[in-house]
């Protein structure tokens, strides 16, 4: 999702969307570990959209 599109949500959104991802990036993670996904690159776009997010939400 770009900056832009987080910028027009309010903060409850942007807060609960933040909480998806970072339930998302460690159910991503533990697949990587024990061998049922083999797609790092995942893990780099999860954590960029969560840095993305909290930067939005600091500017809110």
């Amino acid at each position: 999702m770009r900056a832009h599109d987080w910028r027009t949500m309010d903060k409850e959104e942007v807060g609960s969307r933040i909480e998806n991802l970072v339930a998302e990036y460690q159910m991503a993670r533990e697949d990587v570990r024990s061998g049922k996904q083999k797609n790092h690159r995942q893990l780099r776009a999860l954590r960029a959209d969560i840095a993305r997010a909290r930067t939005v939400l600091q500017e809110l």
